[in-house]
């Protein structure tokens, strides 16, 4: 009986297609079998039932004919590393290379360089293709290791002096085994890590140290080293023949862009310095061998000495002056040790010169002069300068007089030229004296004073100066009129000065309102008793202030009634006083005849008319008030009917200030004044009244009112009417 299938194995890694249970197929190695180049291919029945499975072994060999293979230079850090294909081909040939750095960047050359930037493990792959269609990869791992960090410090120094070179090159990881310096002057050389070396001219060397690390890595660095030539060493001196005193100037010099930095003075006399020019004073005269050592910071020195001789000359003298005169003696008082003065030249100051020893100089003006000497001996010379003043004093002073405490202050303001004053006598004038310079004094009593200062100097320089002093006093003083409510109260300066001019007065009525008129009228609004402050200022700057008490008091409030009724002529009219707080009367009937001064007085009119009454009151305090009324004095014979005026003016000046019905005489009488909007805002059944202008109190406005008058004549004739009239203001 027949097997009813098959199944493929093999013993490499490869795989059959389409499976591996078709009896006819397709075998697929893998690289691993083409590199193991030897496998077995068994085909096996199965399905046999009873019977043994039956199987055929097929060997295969491979053939590789590629070996891929690669090399690389040293791998350091950001240095181009070199890779090498060494692949080896066995048939055919080889078509192309896919490099591939960190899985990537990509080459397709042959043999690429690439640069890592950073250390540590890389990954690099090679994938070789044959012309017989076969590719081949091959993968390392590289290490990337650090480049040296190259740095080196050369000690300053001199040319024909060993410079020492110190190393201070680091690596981030491993270590440096390996150094050559280049030293740029010759083609010496140095493996050393810190080495020394000697330059035999001064210049600039470019100086190159090579650092490798041990995994071959290798840094340069090349620096220029300066090499110094020495300073040349110089100075010069004055003798300044002043107490053996000599002044050294350093004028040494360096040749390098090096600056000489250091000075050690040796003076012979056991003593040094080390600025660069000093002045020493010697104990004596005499010759001295001085030594100058200079040197550059880079320790380069030179020397010199030098033999010196000192002297010593001192040039000086005194001189007198004469108090207010320009004449000076002079007297020379100059020395010299080890040598003898030769001449001397005095200099005035003025332009003018002498060489005499001790000359007496006459000044053409007042001032100051710088005079100067010159000595001089065989060797030098020296020069002294002093200043002199001509001896001057002229005295002055000034006073200023304070009115508040009485106190008088004088001040010396005298000129002088030379010594300083240092002594001052004052006479008062009143027989007391003070020896202050600048004296406070009180005077007993205000008026003029002959004022006498004597000043004088050190030098005896005296000068005597007289001034008249006035002294003098304000008080403030004034006076009130009647000071009655309402009434301008006139307030009279008084004040009364010694001296000098009034400039500003100034009132505070303790009512909040002030003046600076000299004699200010004012209106007081409330009766009581005010603190008045009245302040002066004179233009010499004294002032004083004066309060006074000024009582205001109440006005009487004058009033009157008419208590006739029958007004006519030649029958007497009884006035009736109605005021308060009145202690006087006076009345003026306005016929231009009578007066009275009765409480409650009669008169009897001869004529009809119109007439104004007024009624003036006092009281104790002598203030007033005035009551006024007007009248219609009319003949019985005669009868009118009642008229009204197309205008009246209330504006307070006594001239139509009052509306009324006029005619009459009249038994009854209904007099009305209506506002615009038909408001009644007077009404009247008395004759002898009228409307003033006024709505509770108010004064109305400029413009038209209509009046309504009803009427009945003594004689019973009735009248009836209205009438626009104009309020006038």
């Amino acid at each position: 009986m027949n097997a009813s299938g098959v199944i493929w194995t093999t013993s490499g890694t490869g795989y059959f297609m389409p499976s591996d249970t078709l009896l006819n197929v397709v075998y697929y190695p893998s690289t691993l079998d083409s590199i193991i180049g030897n496998i077995q291919l068994v085909l096996s029945t199965t399905g046999n039932f009873i019977c043994a499975t039956n199987s055929d072994t097929m060997n295969i060999n491979f053939i590789n004919p590629i070996t891929p293979a690669f090399s690389y230079s040293i791998p350091c850090l950001n240095v181009p590393v070199q890779f090498t294909d060494n692949s080896i081909i066995n048939s055919g040939t080889i078509s192309s290379w896919q490099w591939t750095f960190d899985g990537s960047a990509t080459d397709f050359n042959q043999n690429p360089s690439y640069t890592f930037n950073t250390t540590g493990i890389h990954n690099v792959q090679l994938i070789i293709s044959s012309s017989l269609g076969c590719s081949y990869t091959i993968q390392k791992q590289l290490f990337i290791n650090p480049l040296p960090s190259v740095n080196f410090e050369a000690s300053l120094s001199c040319f024909l002096d060993n410079i020492n070179f110190i190393d201070e090159s680091t690596i981030s990881s491993g270590v440096i085994n390996n150094w050559l310096w280049n030293f740029g002057d010759t083609t010496v050389t140095s493996n050393l890590q810190n080495p020394t070396h000697l330059y035999q001219t001064a210049g600039t060397y470019q100086v190159t140290l090579t650092a490798t690390s041990d995994s071959g890595c290798t840094t340069s660095l090349t620096t220029p080293i300066d090499v110094y030539p020495q300073p040349n060493a110089g100075f010069i001196y004055v003798d300044n023949c002043n107490n053996f005193t000599v002044t050294f100037t350093d004028t040494s010099s360096s040749i390098s862009q090096l600056p000489i930095n250091s000075w050690l003075w040796n003076f012979g006399d056991g003593n040094n310095a080390i600025i660069q020019s000093p002045v020493h004073s010697y104990s004596q005269s005499g010759q001295y061998q001085v030594q100058l050592i200079v040197g550059v910071s880079n320790n380069c020195k030179d020397t010199v000495d030098l033999t010196i001789n000192t002297t010593n000359l001192h040039a000086n003298f005194g001189y007198t002056l004469t108090c207010n005169s320009n004449l000076v003696n002079f007297a020379d008082s100059s020395a010299a040790s080890g040598t003898a003065i030769t001449n001397l030249i005095w200099e005035f100051g003025d332009g003018n010169t002498s060489t005499s020893q001790n000359p007496s100089y006459l000044y053409a003006d007042t001032g100051s002069y710088q005079v100067n000497l010159i000595v001089e001996t065989a060797f030098c010379s020296d020069t002294i300068s002093k200043d002199i003043t001509m001896q001057h004093l002229s005295g002055n002073f000034n006073y200023i007089y304070n009115c508040q405490n009485f106190n008088t202050t004088f001040t010396d303001i005298s000129t002088y030229a030379g010594s300083t004053p240092n002594s001052w006598n004052w006479l008062f004038g009143d027989g007391n004296s003070s020896i202050l310079q600048n004296p406070v004094y009180t005077y007993s009593d205000t008026g003029n004073y002959q004022v006498q200062l004597i000043i004088s100097t050190p030098n005896n320089c005296v000068d005597t100066v007289s001034s008249t002093v006035s002294i003098y006093n304000v008080v403030a003083d004034f006076a009130v009129t009647n000071a009655c409510i309402y009434d301008s109260i006139i307030f009279n300066d008084l004040t009364h000065y010694t001296h000098g001019n009034i400039i500003s007065w100034n009132w505070d009525f303790d009512d909040g309102t002030t003046s600076i008129v000299q004699n200010p009228f004012h209106l007081y609004n409330i009766a009581k008793t005010y603190n008045v402050q009245f302040n002066i200022q004179t233009a010499e700057g004294c002032s004083d202030t004066l309060i006074k008490q000024v009582a205001v008091y109440n006005a009487p409030v004058a009033q009157f009634d008419i208590t006739t009724l029958n007004l006519q002529i030649n029958n007497p009219i009884s006035f009736t006083d109605a005021s308060t707080g009145s202690s006087s009367w006076i009345w003026y009937f306005g016929d231009n005849f009578g007066t009275s001064t009765n409480q409650n007085p009669t008169y009897t009119y001869l004529y009809p008319g119109n007439y104004i009454i007024s009624e003036v009151v006092r009281n104790e305090y002598s203030c007033r008030d005035t009551a006024i009324q007007t009248i219609t004095i009319i003949n019985q014979d005669e009868v009118y009917p009642p008229v009204l005026p197309s205008a009246f003016t209330p504006n307070g000046d006594n001239n139509n200030d009052t509306l009324y019905v006029r005619g009459g005489p009249f038994k009854e009488l209904l007099f009305r004044v209506f506002n615009v909007w038909g408001t009644m805002i007077y009404e009247t059944t008395d004759p002898t009244m009228g409307w003033d202008g006024k709505y509770k109190g108010d004064m109305q406005s400029n413009g038209v009112f209509v009046c309504t008058v009803k009427a009945t004549t003594i004689t019973d004739k009735e009248y009836s009417f209205s009438q626009e009239i104009t309020l006038i203001r």
